[in-house]
């Protein structure tokens, strides 16, 4: 699929890929700052880890690896709502794995391991 969003002065133009409960989404978003921005987002089904990097962060990313039931409905705000301006063009397309694949050359950082030691430093923080 293909997608312009428009919003407060933004426009967010990009590319989704779906195949077999994994998606890659590539967007360009422009009038954010001073220059354009790129971001990507790949969702890789087999091992429910999200990777997330983009032109901002130059050669870091990170990847978290989700829950494996699903979020409460109303748990995240929608990313389209009725009242955004999107045009949106889907065709099927001849699937290639690759597309779901990570970069090598982005060092993705782990945040669901961050959260893990965060949580069990949670008694050994000094009390205020």
């Amino acid at each position: 699929c293909t997608f312009v969003v428009r919003t407060d002065g933004m426009v967010q133009e990009g590319t989704a890929f779906y195949d077999g409960g994994n998606a890659r989404v590539d967007t360009l978003i422009k009038g954010a700052a001073t220059e354009d921005i790129a971001s990507y987002m790949i969702m890789d089904k087999k091992s429910n880890t999200m990777y997330m990097w983009g032109s901002a962060q130059g050669d870091q990313g990170i990847k978290m690896t989700l829950p494996s039931e699903e979020s409460p409905t109303g748990a995240t705000a929608p990313a389209v709502t009725p009242d955004m301006d999107v045009d949106y063009n889907c065709k099927p397309w001849r699937a290639d794995g690759s597309v779901f694949v990570p970069p090598t050359n982005i060092e993705f950082m782990d945040m669901s391991e961050m959260q893990k030691m965060m949580e069990g430093m949670g008694g050994m923080m000094p009390s205020m």
